[in-house]
């Protein structure tokens, strides 16, 4: 039997009673349970389900939570964390705030959709309420100044408090006016209109008045397929955000002694002077690098550790190594795995650190004249494998190429 839907008689019902029709075990532990009526909206329409609690109306019993809800062939079923026989008289809460911000939301989106659709002609082909955002797919791309003139007057329906109405129409009814949809429909349809901004097929749960919703802010936008995706923030989540982002503001003025203002400006040429600087050390460790390789006697096989390189760092040095011995190996301990770079003149040093890999538990790979990777082992395991490839290796490839 189909479940009476008080939340399309009544919107702002959170509270009500009603009788379990059907109680079954659910995947994980859980219960799908039925009532004859309830005010729990199911996920459908881009809006996700309520979430709450329900307890059967006898002294002791136990809070029952609900933490989703789907419709099944005009059943709503609620996803419970234990059972409640079926027959038994039941109290049910909505969480309120949960269900008042998705109606915030939900009713941001028709605004937004609608003067998009009304400015620009785009569709919303796609739409999705987060537990944050919200986002909206339009069909086409709007630039920032056109974004601010939809987010004015989108903020001009609030502060005008008009009514959102809902209406069953028949097909014939329907013929005769102007509404969105996201595909051709047949039959009754719910048709959701916010007066002089937006009609719309839609199953989901809105605000009775514009001004419920408080604000509407799009908060950031990206080129998405053939057209645009917004984001968008409505009610207290827009309150929510200001507090975090005039929070953030205030502490980069306070860091860089600039108004409030000017800290995005005085950020700006912080990270440029950063880049700068960063430059500057790296040609300075780089120059040090090549002291150090200065420094070190040629031969046929050289080998050090040197802690504290970067991959590039270690490239770097292994590669002047190389111009003065067969095979140069350079290991570099970071949170005890060791990086190396294995630079050969003449052979391919993939095959050596293949042998490598395979003997220290390692990995990695490269070109034929350089090869970099990881070492999984200890310091005095690799200097022992160190000590028998230094007496073959170096040797070996010196007189074959020399």
């Amino acid at each position: 039997m189909s479940t009476k839907k008080i939340f399309y008689e009544d919107q702002y019902v959170a509270d009500f009673h009603s009788f379990v029709t059907l109680c079954e075990p659910a995947d994980g532990g859980m219960y799908k349970i039925a009532l004859e009526a309830t005010a729990y909206y199911p996920l459908g329409g881009g809006q996700p389900a309520d979430v709450g609690y329900i307890y059967p109306d006898e002294e002791g019993s136990s809070v029952i939570n609900i933490v989703d809800v789907r419709e099944d062939c005009g059943v709503v079923l609620h996803l419970a964390d234990a059972p409640v026989p079926v027959g038994t008289q039941v109290s049910a809460h909505i969480d309120w705030n949960h269900r008042f911000s998705l109606m915030q939301q939900h009713t941001g989106e028709h605004i937004v959709s609608g003067l998009a659709l009304k400015q620009y002609g785009y569709e919303n082909i796609g739409f999705h309420m987060g537990d944050w955002f919200t986002t909206m797919d339009l069909s086409g791309e709007i630039d920032p100044e056109g974004l601010q003139e939809i987010e004015r007057l989108a903020n001009k329906a609030v502060y005008e408090n008009v009514p959102v109405s809902s209406r069953n129409l028949s097909t014939d009814e329907l013929d005769k006016m102007q509404y969105r949809s996201k595909k051709l429909l047949a039959g009754d349809v719910r048709i959701i209109t916010v007066e002089g901004y937006d009609s719309c097929a839609c199953c989901g749960l809105h605000c009775a008045l514009t001004g419920e919703i408080g604000i509407i802010k799009l908060v950031h936008s990206h080129k998405y397929k053939s057209g645009m995706r917004l984001y968008m923030l409505c009610g207290l989540r827009a309150v929510n955000d200001y507090y975090i982002k005039n929070n953030d503001i205030y502490t980069l003025s306070r860091l860089f002694s600039a108004k409030p203002e000017e800290a995005v400006e005085a950020a700006k040429q912080c990270y440029e002077e950063n880049i700068e600087l960063r430059k500057q050390i790296t040609a300075c460790r780089f120059e040090m690098l090549k002291i150090k390789a200065d420094g070190v006697p040629a031969g046929n096989f050289i080998h050090m550790f040197e802690d504290g390189l970067s991959p590039d760092e270690l490239r770097r040095l292994c590669v002047l190594l190389c111009e003065k011995a067969w095979v140069s190996i350079i290991f570099s301990s970071v949170n005890d795995v060791y990086r190396y770079a294995l630079g050969c003149r003449g052979a391919d040093a993939r095959t050596y650190a293949e042998h490598m890999n395979s003997m220290l538990n390692g990995r990695g790979g490269g070109q034929k004249n350089l090869a970099q990777g990881t070492l999984n082992t200890t310091r005095k395991e690799i200097e022992e494998y160190v000590d028998q490839c230094q007496r073959t290796w170096g040797h070996s490839l010196g007189r074959r190429l020399g």
